[in-house]
């Protein structure tokens, strides 16, 4: 089997970085939902925005690299 092409390579790292980020985001809504103290979810929320802004960006990235191979 040929060792894989740079974009297969580059396409591996976003979909592992996507599901990192994702369960990322399932950690922090869940610290978020455990806490009453308004600080807290505000510093949480600040977490949450930053990853879902992660997340739709590596899973547009992904679907630009899956583009050529869609046929």
């Amino acid at each position: 089997m040929p060792p894989p092409c740079a974009a297969q390579q580059r396409l591996k790292a976003l979909v592992t970085r996507l599901s990192q980020v994702g369960s990322d985001l399932t950690i922090q809504k869940q610290r978020k939902s455990a806490t009453a103290d308004a600080e807290t979810i505000a510093s949480l929320d600040e977490i949450i925005a930053l990853l879902m802004r992660q997340s739709r960006r590596l899973a547009r990235l992904r679907g630009w690299l899956l583009v050529p191979w869609r046929g």
